[in-house]
């Protein structure tokens, strides 16, 4: 499964879909689900964002 197919089944799963933003994936798992991206330097690194 893609980082693709795994944002987008945890933004069906869990009432996300069509609410934007974008969703923070780390080896494979999500971790968050953010509005927007802020202070990105505070995320581990080899984080993934996916936008809606």
């Amino acid at each position: 499964m893609t980082l693709l197919e795994i944002a987008r089944r945890w933004r069906e799963q869990n009432g996300y879909a069509g609410r934007g933003g974008v969703i923070v994936l780390f080896h494979g798992e999500v971790q968050s689900w953010v509005n927007e991206l802020r202070n990105r330097e505070q995320w581990q690194p080899g984080c993934v964002a996916i936008d809606e």
